[in-house]
């Protein structure tokens, strides 16, 4: 009797054994599952901006007029009605878009001395459309943009201009105008060294646009050997510059692979031209509609969530960091770009002063050399004494909280944010390059003048230990109903507000950035960069170099 009664209990003790055995190596995680765990926020969705508009309606970053996407229209001055006081120029982007052509009033039409089959370029803002007289029910647009082509150097007066060949300068810089339908080419400076920044152009190298500094030696010191004074110099850096530009920093295998899937994508979602080589992104005919899907593959989430870059991240912060919000994927479509701002508008709650710092990480996924139009950066706008009153009034805007439509851009001319100080810098990105800057740093994107997307990947990140945002009811409120209603101000009335509009701001003392005086890796303070401009000058234009 006692044998099977001893097999029996041996049988479940060994049974219960083997199940408690199976219930821990089923339970462990594995690698990857233990990083999810150490940091709660890792990548797993991606956001994507490529110019589409909503089904429901409801408006999204890459839903806003082609200017408020700095998209360049062409057309032809079409007619002018007598009669009733309004010219047309004929626009087959505007009819495709807004379903009429472009109307102007009898005092524009004359104060630009438009003329029937002129072809002109221009950029229109749905933000600053009204009511045509008469009780017409269509829009009226007004144009504005620049002198296509009027060139002033630093000896010549802003109202003094230099007609650029096969170009007819317009007195009031409202319209692009040419004398042949085909567009005209940028200053008569080499191509690859040009960069179309808002409506001016800029030369790389000169004193307004210089080259990004590279700190990629310091990050990997950071990351491979944890060195306490590699992570001073680069917080130093990170303060006095706003930014920390690395260059190659991600492995080409994995971005590349990342590029190829988001094409392939791109591909079957008819947003590459029909004779695209593989592994070319030559923009096609189509329009985005509708939000695109299947763009976060996992050769996209190996770049996002890079072990070296949050190891270097996590070094920087000296904690573990989190991601804030989904990342966004950047498809920029030619002739488009991004106005100049600080990603701070846009953070709501989380950049209350208690709370650790956020910064911003923009990553390359191609080779993006200068007529792609890449990330362009104030240098010393977050920390510059100049940047002051700005970051005293629209630094400390949260948009949910607001009643300022549109994009939250500050502007699109660049040298209206350059009077405050600093200097804009940019570079030839590399796939793989990553750049990081603080929430109060100025950027923005310079011109797309090819035919082929430019795509990013960028997300934000803060340490762990920042407690719990407080909710407000008001959170999104700005994304979804920015055109509506319930945002009737616009930017420039809130800069009048603040008295940071140009026109009535008092001349600040112009800086300028002396790169062309400094070695590329020497260590210095941004004010030991800035020279005062001589008295009375002003740049309006950055003009070649005979």
């Amino acid at each position: 009797m006692m044998g099977p009664a001893l097999d029996l209990g041996v049988n479940v003790i060994v049974f219960f054994t083997l199940l408690m055995i199976a219930i821990c190596i089923f339970s462990v995680p594995s690698k990857q599952a233990l990083k999810a765990t150490r940091r709660s926020a890792q990548h797993k969705r991606l956001a994507s901006d490529l110019g589409y508009s909503t089904q429901d309606g409801q408006s999204t970053q890459a839903q806003d007029s082609p200017l408020e996407k700095g998209q360049r229209c062409f057309g032809t001055v079409q007619r002018y009605s007598e009669r009733n006081g309004i010219g047309f120029i004929a626009c087959a982007e505007c009819r495709a878009v807004y379903g009429r052509d472009v109307q102007l009033f009898q005092e524009d039409w004359e104060a630009l001395e438009l003329k029937v089959g002129a072809a002109v370029s221009f950029l229109l803002s749905v933000e600053e459309r009204f009511p045509c007289p008469k009780g017409r029910k269509s829009w009226t647009w007004q144009v504005n943009g620049a002198a296509f082509g009027s060139l002033c150097n630093d000896f010549m007066e802003p109202s003094e201009t230099l007609a650029a060949p096969s170009v007819t300068a317009v007195k009031i810089a409202c319209l692009h105008m040419f004398a042949s339908s085909a567009p005209p080419s940028p200053p008569d400076v080499v191509k690859h060294d040009v960069v179309e920044h808002g409506a001016r152009f800029y030369v790389l190298g000169s004193a307004r646009l210089g080259h990004l500094r590279d700190s990629s030696g310091l990050a990997r010191r950071l990351t491979k050997h944890a060195e306490p004074r590699a992570r001073h110099q680069l917080q130093a850096r990170l303060h006095a510059d706003g930014y920390l530009y690395l260059r190659s920093f991600l492995p080409s295998s994995t971005v590349c692979g990342a590029r190829l899937s988001l094409l392939r994508q791109f591909q079957r979602s008819g947003l590459l031209a029909d004779e695209c080589p593989p592994g070319q992104a030559r923009c096609g005919a189509s329009t985005p509609s509708g939000r695109p899907e299947g763009f976060c593959s996992d050769e996209v989430l190996a770049v996002l969530n890079d072990p070296d870059l949050f190891s270097f991240l996590d070094g920087l912060f000296q904690d573990v960091v989190e991601v804030v919000f989904d990342a966004n994927l950047r498809g920029i479509q030619p002739g488009q770009s991004t106005g100049f701002h600080t990603d701070s508008v846009y953070m709501g709650k989380l950049m209350v002063p208690d709370r650790p710092p956020i910064l911003a990480c923009w990553i390359a996924l191609m080779p993006i050399p200068l007529e792609l139009g890449g990330l362009v950066l104030c240098r010393g706008s977050n920390s510059h004494p100049g940047f002051g009153p700005l970051r005293g009034t629209y630094g400390k805007l949260d948009l949910d909280e607001s009643d300022i439509g549109g994009t939250g851009w500050f502007t699109e001319d660049p040298e209206e944010v350059t009077r405050f100080g600093g200097c804009w810098e940019t570079a030839e990105y590399g796939p793989g390059d990553v750049v990081i800057f603080t929430m109060h740093t100025v950027h923005g994107s310079s011109v797309n003048r090819t035919d082929s997307w430019r795509l990013s990947l960028d997300f934000r990140v803060q340490s762990s230990l920042a407690p719990p945002p407080v909710v407000s009811q008001n959170k999104g409120r700005w994304s979804r109903l920015r055109h509506s209603r319930e945002f009737p101000r616009s930017m420039e009335e809130a800069k009048a507000a603040w008295n940071l509009e140009a026109k009535s701001c008092p001349p600040l003392v112009h800086t300028m950035c002396v790169l062309h005086q400094s070695p590329p890796h020497t260590e210095h303070h941004l004010m030991h960069d800035m020279a005062p401009w001589p008295a009375g000058g002003s740049c309006w234009l950055e003009a070649p170099r005979r």
